[in-house]
Parts: C-alpha cells; sequence; structure tokens
C-alpha cells in the first residue's frame, strides 16, 4: 500500500518496526541484492559512544539516548542509496518521522507480538532494555503501531523467512517507485 505517490525523489530505504522485527537481518540481505549500503542507526551509536544501547538508557536516561538517535538519523538521511534500519523507538518521534519520510522510502516490517516473543525467545533479553518485562513489552509495541502505520509500506512477516520477505520488498519498489 502507498501512501504517497511520487517516492522516486527518495533514495534511501528505511526499515521501521518494534525490536525483532528483523529490521537488521532483512535490511543486510536487501543491501546486498541491491549493492547499496546498509547502516544500523543502533550499531552506529554505540560504535561512536563507545557504549552499548543498554548502558546509555542505564546509564543516562532514554531521553539522552532519543537526542543522540535524532541526530545519527539527520546525519545518515543526507547520503543516498543507503538501506537504513532504525531502533524500535526512532519512528515513534515527529521530528524523526519527518526526517526520514524527507529522504526514505519508509516499509514496516510488521510481526505480531507473539512472533516477536518466539524470536526473542530464541534470541535473549539482555540487550534489550525496554523489552524485560512481557506486558510491558506488549503494551509498548500496540502504543506504536500507530508510528509504524505511517511508513510508505507495510509487510506482514509473521511466518516468512527473511529472503521472502527481502523478495517482497524488492516487488514493492519495482511496482511502486523507479530507484536510481
Amino acid at each position: 500500500m502507498s501512501i504517497e505517490t511520487n517516492l522516486s525523489d527518495k533514495q534511501n530505504i528505511c526499515l521501521v518496526g518494534f525490536m525483532f522485527s528483523g529490521k537488521t537481518t532483512i535490511g543486510s540481505l536487501l543491501s546486498k541484492s541491491l549493492k547499496w549500503h546498509f547502516i544500523d542507526t543502533d550499531l552506529e551509536i554505540e560504535k561512536e559512544n563507545l557504549l552499548r544501547i543498554k548502558d546509555i538508557f542505564e546509564y543516562f536516561s532514554e531521553s539522552l539516548f532519543r537526542q543522540i538517535e535524532t541526530r545519527k538519523i539527520e546525519e545518515i538521511c543526507k547520503n543516498e542509496k543507503q538501506i537504513i534500519s532504525i531502533g524500535g523507538g526512532a519512528f515513534c518521534s515527529a521530528k524523526n518521522i519527518k526526517i526520514i519520510k524527507d529522504h526514505c522510502i519508509v516499509i514496516y516490517l510488521k510481526p505480531s507480538f507473539d512472533e516477536i516473543k518466539k524470536r526473542i525467545t530464541k534470541k535473549g533479553i539482555s540487550k534489550r532494555p525496554l523489552f524485560q518485562d512481557f506486558e510491558k513489552a506488549e503494551k509498548l509495541f500496540q502504543e506504536r503501531q500507530k508510528y509504524y502505520s505511517q511508513a510508505h509500506f507495510i509487510i506482514d512477516t509473521n511466518d516468512k523467512i527473511p529472503k521472502d520477505v527481502k523478495k517482497e520488498i524488492k516487488n514493492i519498489l519495482k511496482k511502486n517507485v523507479r530507484l536510481k
């Protein structure tokens, strides 16, 4: 489903969604396929600050992290031909939404909360500061839907392997966007 009719001027693709929605995995696959640069904003923030996201939350604050995150998004979005994976809360700020939508084709990777619980149980929750309590996490998941739904395209990722989601994204791009 396309919200904007002219997406051809946007020369980045941004993957949004909740934690464990597959943004990094699918972003890596898509970048290899399109031969575009892959950027995970959380990893970039960790490298630049020499701290894990979890530690920034714990020792400083979520507020400071969100400020750092917005600056990183502004910086990254100035470039072209990138697949950008942003943190789960990054697309919940009006400022970030505007920056991202001004520069990127935005794709929401949408698994159900049950699917996310399956994925997180396999990988562990120690690195996810906002996912220490499943009830709170589910509430956060529900609250964020109104933001994520502002993406240009929404892909249901339940019961799909990353390779198939990548193909689905490429088909959407082929039908709706002329990439340079």
